[in-house]
């Protein structure tokens, strides 16, 4: 009995064989006949990458009005490019009166408009961009703010406000040199 039971579980184990050997088989397919071994090289030109303009700030921080006359104002911003700084091709700014918004045309009270900043090389990919604007003594005091957009040779821009900054209020009086009253008579008043 001990050999017929040594028998049937080896029987036992050549089926259990036989049967992951058969669906194993099946499942794997050692035909490559109708597969379809490619290789693929794929390629990407990055053209351009786009100016980063960041930390745009004015000078002075404070600004005091001169009586009668402009005082100049100064938007600075930084503008990163992996193009190079030479890809930074120009700048525009807007220096306005927050209460008033940055959209619409010059307005010596509460807007100014600069399209014709200049930049200039800090760095291999590193620029640095200047507005200047002269503000008329009769301008806003208030809360004000600088908006500057840099483009590069591709017409891709990016924009950034400078932090909000005081202008002063003008305490003055513009008298001219001469006051001329006309002819006179003596009684006359």
């Amino acid at each position: 009995m001990k050999n017929k039971d040594k028998a049937l579980a080896c029987l036992f184990f050549l089926f259990v064989f036989l049967f992951v050997l058969f669906t194993a088989t099946t499942m794997i397919s050692f035909d490559a006949s109708g597969a379809n071994n490619s290789i693929t090289i794929t390629k990407v030109n990055i053209t351009n990458t786009e100016p980063d303009l960041h930390y745009v700030f004015i000078t002075p921080a404070s600004i005091d009005l001169t009586p009668g006359n402009t005082t100049k104002v100064n938007c600075t911003g930084y503008v990163y490019d992996l193009d190079g700084y030479a890809d930074v091709t120009g700048a525009n700014a807007t220096f306005y009166d927050s209460s008033n918004g940055d959209t619409g045309g010059f307005d010596g009270t509460y807007r100014y408009l600069n399209s014709s900043c200049t930049c200039v090389e800090v760095s291999t990919y590193n620029a640095s961009c200047s507005c200047l604007f002269d503000v008329q003594y009769y301008a806003n005091n208030g809360t004000w703010q600088c908006n500057m957009t840099a483009v590069d040779d591709y017409g891709i821009s990016d924009n950034e406000n400078s932090t909000l900054f005081d202008v002063n209020t003008v305490v003055g009086i513009d008298v001219p040199a001469e006051l001329d009253y006309g002819d006179l008579s003596v009684t006359q008043y």
